[in-house]
């Protein structure tokens, strides 16, 4: 974890090993989980469209390109923001956080830009400057993902006057626009980045503490269930958490038989720990995000992380 202001000074620099938040690379650790699950159990090419409970109590789903299929007695919503499971428990729907970003990608960055692979180093470099996030993570393949970020009207992407279909333009117009004061090496994470990856993307979030009432049979997890900013790095550990204490939770209650009932009760006892454990984590995301859009943000941010490598809690200093 580095830290940095747009002069690209160091202002924190954790080394691997001295840290207590070990990562994963995203890719890696889904090929991993993949090649554990017995062949066939994954369903590809199943893209729900729609859910509903019919007559019996089951419920029934439609999928794109593929026949409405009947009679699940459970079901789990883990896809995504802006899930199709989620109006079975709940009519809220995300709202805008505040903050678009724009995200490229560099590709074998050790060779073709050495200097920026340097500056991020193992782990993830933040720049921080006038209400403006450069987050760069080093992935497992070489690549450096980068998310340009910062507060602004949730139609910017397409009134901002920045032709996103011209790559090249593009990001030399959100530099120049946007962060024409920061030193150029961190500006060229965005203008030497690969063209074919450019993406803007308008961040959406679930009100914290967002929960519904049990409804048998059926449930959210992962982003269907507590969408968040990234500004706490908590979104896909809360839904492998998710998935693991939930999996864990059927196949203790059915081990000695099909029981529904006892099957329901173990899914509202996981979704009450989930509320809790989701509204903490969408908290602190949020907290972190206000901390990181604010003046003299780096220096806050050295400050909470110093703290914690002292053993304080995650989140800006009181």
């Amino acid at each position: 974890m580095r830290i940095t202001d747009n002069t690209s000074t160091i202002l924190y620099d954790e080394s691997p090993g001295q840290g207590t938040r070990p990562e994963v690379d995203r890719t890696q650790l889904r090929t991993l989980l993949l090649e554990s699950i017995p062949h066939g159990i994954i369903k590809w090419g199943h893209k729900v469209k729609q859910a509903s409970q019919v007559d019996d109590g089951t419920y029934s789903l439609i999928f794109e390109n593929q026949p409405e299929i009947t009679g699940f007695d459970i079901v789990v919503g883990c896809d995504g923001a802006w899930s199709k499971i989620r109006p079975l428990v709940s009519e809220t729907k995300p709202h805008y956080s505040g903050v678009s970003a724009v995200e490229v990608r560099h590709r074998n960055v050790s060779n073709r830009n050495p200097t920026l692979s340097t500056l991020v180093g193992a782990g993830i470099l933040f720049g921080l400057h006038d209400g403006k996030v450069l987050c760069c993570q080093r992935n497992g393949d070489d690549s450096i993902r980068v998310y340009a970020m910062h507060p602004t009207d949730e139609s910017w992407t397409s009134i901002c006057g920045i032709d996103w279909k011209n790559a090249t333009q593009a990001m030399v117009e959100l530099k120049d626009q946007y962060y024409g004061d920061w030193d150029e090496k961190l500006q060229d994470f965005i203008t030497k980045a690969d063209e074919d990856t450019l993406m803007p993307r308008t961040m959406y979030m679930l009100p914290i503490g967002f929960s519904w009432p049990h409804r048998k049979g059926v449930t959210v997890i992962g982003d269907a269930a507590h969408l968040m900013t990234p500004f706490a790095g908590e979104g896909v550990n809360l839904a492998m958490w998710d998935a693991m204490l939930l999996g864990q939770a059927l196949v203790d209650t059915s081990k000695d038989g099909w029981d529904k009932d006892k099957v329901w009760t173990a899914m509202r006892v996981f979704e009450e720990e989930m509320f809790t454990r989701a509204r903490e984590k969408a908290q602190e995301t949020w907290d972190n995000m206000q901390m990181m859009i604010q003046p003299g943000a780096a220096k806050k941010m050295v400050a909470m992380f110093e703290m914690m490598a002292q053993g304080g809690p995650p989140g800006p200093p009181q």
